[in-house]
């Protein structure tokens, strides 16, 4: 898709759509109020690279992100791409529930419905309003 942050104008405020591909940009994003990453630069959207990026925006931000977009060109490349997707973010948050629950915290199924949520639609919805 890009390959560079992308400004948006949205309720009279500039805010940043951040493709992943600038580890860099995690860090960075803790401190700009209006930025947002999402997804995978195409050319990083396989599934190793995918699953160490989203392990790294659980650790630095939480679930403040979007986790996946597609930039497929075709209808068979999005439902490939989103049958990968879906058991690395799986694997990935069954990983972190699991952190946390060793540190101590009881995670509850309504938190982690939350979560999910946040994830795949409040997240998005929050950034543009």
């Amino acid at each position: 898709m890009w390959s560079f942050p992308v400004p948006l104008r949205s309720s009279g405020r500039w805010k940043l759509l951040v493709p992943e591909f600038l580890h860099l940009s995690c860090g960075n994003l803790n401190v700009i109020m209006d930025g947002m990453p999402f997804g995978c630069w195409r050319y990083l959207n396989v599934p190793s690279l995918v699953t160490e990026m989203t392990k790294m925006r659980f650790e630095l931000l939480g679930t403040s992100m979007i986790p996946q977009h597609s930039d497929a060109r075709v209808l068979d490349q999005f439902i490939y791409k989103w049958s990968h997707f879906k058991e690395i973010i799986a694997s990935v948050l069954v990983e972190k529930y699991t952190d946390i629950a060793k540190a101590g915290w009881n995670v509850t199924e309504e938190e982690i419905k939350r979560d999910v949520t946040d994830l795949f639609s409040r997240n998005f919805e929050r950034f543009i309003n």
